[in-house]
């Protein structure tokens, strides 16, 4: 059970970090920003679908995702999200435990991400070494058209993006940007080590996110790394042991 809930938790942070980076958020978390150009506080739902080498789906569902300048929030339930790479029952198991329902908050000015349960009012706490804002004054991004192609009923532009960090490392993407929603990528679609992820948007709203949503929520417990909040949970719904049975 408790491997189960393991793999579950990784494939949640490989989502909420950048698609189709299967390790921790880093310079790839950077990119993805900058991929947003000048459209750095907004909220929308997300459609995010990966694929492995061989073009199989091993991952889609629908997430709300909120960007305010550097920081994003994304959240998502689960029970409606579909994986090739979960175990039967994966899924059922979560919703016992309460944790099938979670958000996560990536801050790269604290060099955080934070993973947060509801249901359990508890959040991991994770360090992750990312560039944050102010110390990638001088990435850089290029963009080159490639088409033209009309998304939802927006007419957009599909161009590569290369994105050039100050230590001379890329990365690209494919970018649908939405001449009449001040160039948006309404589509972002990346590669890295042979997976590919789809990020589609939808029902975008410029207004200016909350800025407490990009905190973790007070009063919560909280964990420093997921093996000590599933030992916890384990510890909850494992029934004591029955007493033993006098001896006559």
């Amino acid at each position: 059970m408790k491997k189960i809930i393991f793999l579950a938790a990784i494939l949640l942070a490989t989502a909420f970090e950048m698609p189709a980076q299967p390790g921790p958020m880093s310079d790839s978390g950077a990119a993805l920003i900058k991929f947003f150009g000048d459209n750095n506080s907004f909220s929308a739902t997300c459609e995010l679908k990966m694929t492995n080498p061989a073009g199989a789906e091993i991952m889609s569902g629908t997430m709300t995702y909120a960007m305010l300048v550097d920081k994003v929030r994304t959240e998502v339930d689960m029970a409606r999200m579909k994986s090739s790479q979960l175990p039967a029952g994966a899924i059922d198991s979560l919703k016992k435990m309460n944790m099938a329902d979670i958000a996560s908050i990536v801050r790269p000015d604290q060099k955080m991400i934070y993973l947060i349960y509801p249901g359990l009012k508890s959040y991991v706490k994770m360090p992750v070494p990312m560039p944050d804002a102010s110390t990638n004054k001088n990435i850089k991004i290029v963009k080159t058209k490639i088409g033209d192609e009309t998304v939802d009923g927006h007419p957009c532009v599909k161009n590569k993006a290369v994105v050039t960090d100050d230590n001379g490392q890329t990365h690209e993407a494919i970018l649908w940007n939405a001449t009449d929603m001040k160039d948006f990528p309404l589509q972002i679609q990346s590669t890295e080590q042979g997976m590919t992820a789809l990020m589609h948007f939808k029902n975008i709203n410029f207004t200016k996110p909350d800025s407490s949503l990009f905190d973790p929520p007070a009063g919560f417990t909280v964990y420093p790394d997921m093996q000590q909040l599933m030992m916890t949970v384990m510890q909850k719904s494992t029934p004591p042991a029955p007493a033993p049975t006098p001896t006559p």
